[in-house]
């Protein structure tokens, strides 16, 4: 339970410009959607922006479904986005929403998972959105459905932990992954060593010295030819 309790993390709740709800399945997408829907109607920001799969499900594009929902719902239209994306996993969604909320000129952002992932979206998004101004705050929903800290006591919440416990893993090798790479592309720096410079003008001073010797050594066997 001590191990499980750290895999959820909560940003607090502060105004911002929209209320994001991440990908899913239809159970979790649907608890997210409902909170992000609620988060909205509390006035923490004007706009609840969905990220969906860009490909149609049953032949309609996943959108429809949504927006049908929040209609039903009451749900104003005009407080709606959607960020359509073909993201194969959380990093590659933060990307995308990244554009996404660039393009609409969001600078603070709720975001809305379930609990169980949102240490590891916290961790990825904070990544992704580094230096674009965005600041992204983590909000959990519980589904009691797919997931406790008591894990062991049923299989579908030891499934979500041990499977949650992997992509944790997998995330921050992936990180290390990346930073490596930059590295790599990034042009060597030389720091700067005390000595090195030291030397390096003891040597200039001595080409000079030996350049000024050389020219009056010229001057002079021009002057003695000349006498």
């Amino acid at each position: 339970a001590w191990i499980a309790g750290h895999y959820v993390v909560d940003d607090g709740l502060e105004p911002a410009d929209a209320v994001v709800v991440l990908r899913g399945g239809p159970d979790e997408q649907q608890l997210r959607t409902e909170e992000a829907r609620r988060l909205v109607g509390k006035r923490y920001a004007p706009i609840l922006m969905a990220s969906v799969y860009e490909k149609p499900f049953w032949g309609r594009p996943q959108r429809q479904f949504i927006e049908e929902y929040l209609k039903q719902e009451g749900f104003p239209a005009q407080q709606i986005r959607f960020c359509e994306n073909t993201a194969d996993s959380t990093a590659e969604e933060a990307r995308a929403l990244r554009a996404c909320l660039r393009q609409m000129g969001a600078r603070q952002v709720i975001i809305v998972t379930s609990e169980y992932h949102t240490r590891r979206a916290r961790f990825i998004f904070r990544q992704a959105f580094s230096g674009s101004g965005i600041v992204p705050r983590i909000h959990p929903v519980y589904n009691g459905e797919y997931w406790d800290k008591h894990w062991w006591r049923k299989r579908r919440w030891a499934k979500t932990f041990l499977d949650e416990t992997m992509k944790l893993v997998w995330s921050a090798i992936e990180l290390g992954i990346l930073r490596i790479e930059e590295r790599r592309e990034q042009p060597e720096v030389r720091s700067w060593n005390p000595s090195r410079v030291l030397r390096s003008r003891v040597q200039s001073f001595g080409r000079r010295g030996a350049r000024q010797q050389s020219v009056r050594g010229y001057r002079q066997r021009q002057k003695a030819f000349i006498l």
